[in-house]
């Protein structure tokens, strides 16, 4: 789901390494921030296309903390960014990494 505006730290920032350091100080300091979908898409499918697997990763990982204090689908959320930038290896590890009981439990849940 995507929501809210793309603040301008991600909007503008050109370099893949201070995107990922702005990045993750805005995380840190503003719950409202890690809600933004749209910022963590644009952020990924940014650093992705730049073949920048190594900062989607670190992006991402800087996030798994917040995992329990965020909303519902947060998890959800990291698991779908890592399956966008082509990276599967991490995003079944945070998967299975999760505690959290929201996973879906259908059988067409892709990743059981």
């Amino acid at each position: 789901m995507r929501t809210g505006k793309i603040p301008r730290v991600i909007s503008e920032e050109r370099d893949p390494d201070k995107l990922v350091s702005q990045f993750i100080t805005a995380s840190i300091a503003s719950r409202n921030f890690r809600n933004n979908g749209l910022a963590y898409e644009v952020a990924v499918c940014r650093l992705a296309s730049y073949g920048r697997r190594d900062a989607v990763a670190g992006l991402l990982d800087s996030q798994k903390p917040f995992i329990e204090a965020s909303r519902p689908g947060f998890a959800e959320r990291l698991v779908r960014l890592y399956g966008r930038a082509s990276m599967p290896s991490h995003a079944a590890a945070t998967f299975h990494q999760s505690t959290r009981p929201s996973w879906p439990s259908t059988p067409s849940s892709p990743l059981t």
